[in-house]
């Protein structure tokens, strides 16, 4: 039987879990997007990308990116500029975090190094959910996982 690490799960999303669930502790964190009796404000993580960016004898050098999407149940009046502000506010923490932990290794573990958000898209009007605002933040980072 081959050994391996699920590394996207524990190197990638259990440490955005972790990060973002110790700065944001109101707002909680799933992995899929129905939204049914999950309050008014949430985080939704979908894994996107496994590049191989570099393959070394004992290595692999990889680019996992993660869409973490955030939720915010809206008044209705998207005119209002207090309905924004909440959300802005909440991505710009989102993106000071992420440039505070762009090398991540807890205690001394690597989990990943280039850290980084490359995109972030605005839906103040959607379709797929219209009772809410949803913001799309595109993460990215680099492992290099040991290969055994």
């Amino acid at each position: 039987m081959i050994s391996y690490n699920n590394t996207i799960k524990e190197n990638v999303l259990d440490s955005l879990d972790k990060i973002i669930g110790d700065e944001f502790t109101d707002v909680p964190v799933f992995y899929d997007l129905d939204v049914i009796a999950r309050g008014n404000t949430f985080f939704v993580f979908q894994p996107q990308t496994d590049e191989l960016l570099e393959q070394r004898v004992s290595s692999d050098v990889r680019e996992y990116t993660v869409l973490i999407r955030f939720l915010r149940k809206s008044s209705g009046d998207h005119r209002k500029h207090t309905e924004l502000d909440p959300v802005t506010k909440t991505i710009e923490r989102l993106k000071r975090l992420i440039a505070n932990n762009s090398d991540y290794s807890p205690s001394s573990t690597y989990k990943w190094h280039d850290g980084r958000i490359t995109n972030i898209e605005y839906q103040v009007d959607n379709e797929e959910l219209p009772e809410y605002k949803i913001i799309d933040v595109t993460f990215a980072c680099v492992v290099e996982e040991v290969l055994s």
